[in-house]
């Protein structure tokens, strides 16, 4: 009778316990790919209007992907690439891969996604800008997927530099 006390007594503590040993296995399991985002952009000459691009390379993990810019399937969150410019830049175009096409077990249809590596490229309006450098911040939103799971819709963030050389 007292060793089932004993026992009954020190359940939280087991519970807990058990617990501690195996929640890292579960957040293992359950947290998001690392997908990483970086760019580079073309240098300019000051004086005149130009046009230049600014490449951003996406990487996720092997086995996941993300939708393309235009999922085919209207509840799906598609992948958007924002860019913030000085004045005197303007965005004059964003170039997003082909998707591919992924099919799944649970739809009939497939899903247009980018996997592993891709490029976005932006096109860009250079006028009047001095000589010197110019940031420009880019947000990547999109929602990472392996074929069994969806993670809730993120953001990355970076900034690249815009270079404009004397004339």
């Amino acid at each position: 009778m007292i060793e089932w006390r004993v026992l009954r007594n020190q359940s939280p503590i087991v519970a807990v316990l058990l617990f501690a040993l195996c929640a890292p296995a579960v957040v293992a399991q359950t947290s998001a790919p690392r997908v990483t985002l970086s760019g580079t952009v073309d240098s300019a000459v000051a004086g005149s209007d130009q046009s230049v691009n600014a490449t951003f390379e996406i990487t996720l993990p092997d086995g996941y992907h993300v939708n393309s810019e235009a999922p085919l399937d209207e509840f799906l969150k598609p992948t958007r690439l924002l860019v913030e410019v000085p004045d005197g830049v303007a965005v004059a175009g964003i170039r997003y891969p082909e998707a591919l096409l992924f099919a799944t077990q649970f739809s009939e249809q497939p899903l247009a996604v980018y996997e592993h590596e891709f490029r976005i490229v932006v096109a860009l309006t250079v006028s009047g800008l001095a000589p010197g450098e110019y940031p420009l911040q880019a947000t990547l939103k999109y929602q990472a997927c392996s074929d069994r799971v969806c993670y809730p819709p993120a953001t990355r963030q970076t900034e690249v530099t815009l270079s404009i050389d004397e004339g």
